[in-house]
């Protein structure tokens, strides 16, 4: 009673104070960088989810709902209805929300980690480049972060008490992520086998009752939010989208996009957390969250590096499960240094890791060399808006086999049409289309074009017609 009442009280302590500091490194410059594609076809989704009032799920195209759920009461109380209305901010918000509850989430695990290694994991978490740069982006790889922390706290308690309802909590966790995103069902299988093993002093008993419920839950949560016809139709595209897709990578790019040291800022978040991750590895036999932290670890790291399908985001979990993994490592180097000594290594990690993320996240967000900067939208896109006419009924044509973002770039322009092909009629004032559609253009003479890039690799050309 009196653990569970001073644990109690360090969580109002420490929580509150960890979420600020999250939301106060997330915040600044939201509107700063360029929205990316994916962020342009989420807040699309979005739209829709306002308009209809539910997500229309298209297993084939999209992931799952849970972030437009969650989206959606926050931009309503913001007044915000449709997509001609929403600013970057406001959908990055809701990422930033879920990073900063994320890193508050970690001391939730001081029962098993410890009340030092959970602050320092709760710091890095906030701090750390990968994590903090992909918060700042409407993608849902950040919503999978605190259902990532509390599906852990959910299952420690389950190893540890054996009762149903946290069978229940973890089950209704697990569905929420594969709710989130398809593929974490593969995450929270390699997350939760772990805790099947026997802990020090328990036998092994028998678990499969529990997981029977844990599945049930799991499966009324995934079926209340997507249905079963959609669930079932999920599971080819995504399985064929992972083995070949246009963003297949060799097994080891992982290593290259957050290990190499070409690009702006140093990857210490991933030099200095392996290092302490691996001083908690060794040390399993002593750190018992070490026994869960790092088989789920490295059957992750396996996952993907094995998937030809690679985007960095995708990591996010996996960094996650490092952080938490190198906090009690960083707490056993703290213990065995003088508190003299201790001051200067402290400051040393805190403002590497920071330099990193100033690095990576404001000042060169969508840098060539920057490794997170994976296909960013070009900040010359922007300038689009200035090439069109001041009339915003214009007529605008988009012919263009790739025109992403242009749907949000030109969110504000009611009368717009997107063809991938040749369309049979030409009316637009403004015409927006690839150098490979230029072909296509009837009396082309009639138009001036001014050439914008997109994304790299990705060009465009804006055409007005000759007053």
């Amino acid at each position: 009673m009196a653990y569970a009442l001073a644990m109690r009280k360090f969580l109002l302590r420490a929580a509150p104070a960890v979420l600020f500091a999250a939301l106060l490194l997330r915040w600044p410059g939201l509107d700063a960088m360029p929205f990316h594609t994916d962020e342009a076809n989420n807040a699309l989704l979005l739209d829709e989810t306002l308009s209809a009032g539910k997500f229309n799920y298209r297993p084939h195209e999209h992931h799952g709902p849970t972030l437009f759920y969650l989206a959606a009461p926050w931009c309503r109380a913001l007044g915000v209805g449709r997509l001609a209305d929403m600013e970057a901010w406001q959908l990055r918000a809701v990422t930033v929300g879920c990073g900063a509850l994320a890193a508050a989430s970690v001391l939730l695990l001081a029962p098993w980690l410890g009340r030092l290694a959970a602050v320092i994991g709760a710091l890095t978490v906030a701090g750390a480049a990968p994590l903090h740069y992909y918060n700042r982006v409407f993608i849902h790889e950040s919503l999978l972060l605190p259902l990532t922390v509390w599906l852990l706290a959910a299952l420690w308690r389950w190893r540890d008490t054996r009762r149903w309802r946290w069978a229940v909590a973890g089950g209704v966790l697990a569905g929420l992520m594969v709710a989130t995103k398809e593929n974490a069902a593969v995450t929270v299988a390699l997350v939760a086998w772990p805790f099947l093993l026997p802990a020090d002093g328990q036998r092994a008993g028998r678990v499969w009752p529990s997981l029977l419920v844990m599945a049930l839950a799991a499966l009324t949560v995934v079926l209340a939010l997507i249905g079963p016809r959609n669930l079932w139709l999920a599971l080819l595209p995504h399985t064929a989208r992972g083995l070949d897709s246009g963003h297949n990578h060799p097994w080891w790019q992982y290593f290259v996009w957050f290990g190499s040291w070409r690009g702006p800022g140093l990857p210490w978040s991933a030099w200095l957390g392996a290092l302490a991750a691996g001083v908690a590895a060794v040390n399993w036999r002593r750190l018992p969250a070490a026994r869960v932290l790092a088989p789920a670890l490295g059957g992750l790291l396996l996952f993907h590096c094995l998937l030809p399908y690679k985007t960095p985001w995708l990591m996010a979990v996996p960094l996650l499960l490092l952080l938490l993994l190198a906090a009690p490592g960083w707490a056993m180097v703290c213990r065995r240094l003088p508190r003299p000594a201790l001051a200067l290594p402290v400051a040393a990690v805190l403002a590497l890791t920071l330099a990193e993320t100033w690095s990576r996240s404001f000042r060169h967000q969508v840098a060539a060399d920057n490794p997170l900067a994976y296909a960013p939208t070009s900040p010359a896109a922007a300038g689009i808006t200035r090439d069109l006419p001041a009339d915003r009924d214009a007529v605008i044509q988009v012919v263009a086999e790739d025109y992403w973002p242009l749907p949000w770039l030109l969110r504000k322009y009611p009368r717009v049409g997107y063809w991938t092909a040749a369309p049979q009629r030409w009316p637009g004032e403004v015409l927006i289309c690839s150098p490979a559609a230029l072909g296509w253009v009837p009396e082309i003479g009639d138009w001036r074009f001014t050439a914008r890039e997109l994304r790299p690799g990705v060009t465009v050309l804006i055409g007005v017609r000759h007053e």
